[in-house]
C-alpha cells in the first residue's frame, strides 16, 4: 500500500499543476501584457497569485483539489479537534506556501514524502497536515 501512496501523491501534484495550466490558459489572457518584442506575457505578481488562489480555493471550498479528488485523497489536521476558524485557513495558506520550492527542487517533495513517518511533504510538516487515502465502505 506504501508503494501505492507514494506513486498516487505526485500523480496528483501533477494533475493540480496540470489543472492549473489549463485554468491559467482560460483566463490568462484578460491578464496578459504586450512586452516590448511583441510577445504576450502574464506578469509574475499575477501568475503567482493565480497559482495560490486556484490551489487554496480548492482546498478551502471542497477540501482538497482536484488531483487529490481523482486519487481519493483526504487532507486531515494533526490535532483535529483543536483546528478550528481561521486557524484551519491559515495552516492550508502556510501550507501552500512551499509549493513553489518543491516544484523548483522536486526531490525535496519527493524524498519528504518518502521519508517522514505520516508521507509529509515540506509544507504538510510545517503546518501540521497528513494526507491521507480516503477509506472505502
Amino acid at each position: 500500500m506504501r508503494l501505492h501512496y507514494l506513486i498516487k501523491r505526485p500523480l496528483a501534484a501533477t494533475i493540480d499543476v496540470l489543472f492549473f495550466a489549463l485554468i491559467t490558459e482560460i483566463i490568462g489572457p484578460f491578464f496578459e501584457y504586450k512586452s516590448t518584442d511583441g510577445a504576450n506575457y502574464i506578469p509574475t505578481g499575477i501568475f503567482i497569485l493565480l497559482f495560490y488562489a486556484i490551489l487554496i480555493i480548492q482546498d478551502i471550498l471542497f477540501s482538497k483539489t482536484l488531483g487529490k479528488y481523482l486519487f481519493k485523497f483526504e487532507i486531515q489536521f494533526e490535532n483535529d479537534n483543536q483546528i478550528r476558524g481561521y486557524k484551519k485557513y491559515f495552516k492550508l495558506i502556510l501550507r501552500r506556501l512551499f509549493d513553489p520550492l518543491e516544484m523548483i527542487c522536486p526531490f525535496i517533495y519527493i524524498l519528504s514524502i518518502i521519508f517522514t513517518k505520516k508521507n509529509q511533504k515540506l509544507g504538510d510538516l510545517i503546518s501540521g497536515i497528513i494526507i491521507l487515502e480516503k477509506q472505502t465502505k
